[in-house]
């Protein structure tokens, strides 16, 4: 079995310095007992899965001699799909990464609430199949026959009964609280005051109905069509900007992640709803992801899955084997005070004033406010 590193210091807390997010105990369980093993190598040559993202990038700060090779990159766009929405991160990969998985949260500051896949990179439809990873790999390893895959289910589910990881099909604490479904399958959670009525507040449009609006505006734009009808876009966009004023930011975040969702035509509208609501629901790393993913969302394959790209600067990782967990524990913290100025001062830019949508990319040049006035 490998050691961790340093007494006390667990892959999670590492993580967590990292990604600036916090990471379940899965992940101390994955990376202990299954990274650089042959339980790794049997998940690969078996089931054809490679594991990536946090864990490939935790392993390469504990392996590679000299600078790190992520040290001036931003993590969070390594392995980030054109329509990977920021609640997700990139966790397992397949079929020369064409299918992926991902952790989902659905709050920067929270742990993974779930597993999802998506086996279409230019889609953005997900399939939501676990509450973890492990969950994932022990239900593809029974869907193989011969006595490898009955092994490798053994030790799977052997691993989960010891650090006592969930491996259910569906998070149903978390179904309770959706509040809607939306393109991705993935759904929305805000929370809901149900006493005063505050926090979600259904579009003015079936799902149905939006569908044809962003498909007409789509099809015209793809047409390179100078005439294009986007009034009752336009409109859609107004009134979750007036939900927004009125502290209803679920609906924000549901159109704004079906526009992301739907078609790359859509992408800077969904970045300009989706950055004001972000910061008004306290979710600014969300906005952070998306504000860094933007220029870079219509790269090749061959370029998301290296490292190489420019990004924002992470969090650097902690050297030396003498640091231990509250020392990683301090830095992190000291980080985010860092940051806090910084971030209230983004909140403030993205919840007022003008903006203009820049031409490229399938963008829509006209005019908008985050916070229109009141007709």
């Amino acid at each position: 079995k490998k050691k961790s590193g340093a007494v006390g210091r667990l892959p999670s807390i590492e993580l967590e310095v990292l990604y600036g997010m916090r990471f379940g105990d899965e992940v101390n369980a994955i990376y202990d007992d299954i990274i650089g093993t042959e339980l790794e190598k049997k998940i690969d040559s078996v089931l054809g899965i490679t594991l990536t993202g946090p864990f490939r990038a935790l392993h390469l700060k504990k392996t590679h001699n000299g600078p790190k090779p992520f040290d001036n990159a931003n993590l969070h766009l390594w392995f980030r799909y054109k329509y990977d929405p920021p609640e997700c991160m990139t966790i397992a990969t397949r079929n020369n990464h064409l299918e992926h998985w991902c952790y989902h949260r659905d709050d920067p500051h929270e742990e993974p609430g779930m597993v999802v896949y998506s086996g279409d990179m230019e889609k953005g439809s997900f399939q939501i199949k676990s509450t973890s990873l492990l969950g994932v790999l022990l239900k593809e390893s029974k869907k193989c026959r011969g006595t490898e895959a009955k092994e490798l289910a053994q030790s799977l589910q052997g691993l989960a009964s010891k650090y006592s990881i969930p491996t259910a099909a569906t998070n149903k604490k978390r179904q309770d609280k959706v509040n809607a479904q939306i393109f991705s399958g993935l759904g929305i959670v805000v929370h809901h005051d149900k006493e005063r009525d505050v926090g979600y507040r259904e579009l003015s449009v079936t799902d149905k109905k939006l569908r044809q609006i962003l498909a007409k505006v789509s099809k015209g734009l793809d047409e390179n069509n100078k005439d294009v009808d986007f009034a009752e876009l336009d409109q859609l966009i107004q009134y979750a900007n007036i939900a927004n004023d009125e502290y209803d930011f679920g609906q924000a975040l549901q159109l704004g992640l079906d526009m992301f969702a739907f078609s790359m035509n859509f992408a800077k509208d969904a970045h300009y709803l989706l950055l004001p609501t972000y910061a008004l629901l306290e979710r600014e790393q969300f906005g952070d992801i998306l504000e860094s993913f933007l220029p870079v969302r219509k790269r090749s394959l061959e370029k998301l899955i290296q490292l190489s790209f420019e990004g924002k600067e992470t969090n650097k990782a902690v050297e030396g084997d003498d640091t231990n967990e509250e020392e990683e524990k301090e830095e992190f913290q000291e980080k985010k005070e860092k940051d806090l100025k910084t971030r209230k001062q983004k909140q403030q830019d993205r919840t007022s004033g003008d903006f203009v949508a820049e031409e490229g990319d399938g963008s829509v040049n006209r005019k908008k406010k985050h916070k229109p006035q009141y007709l």
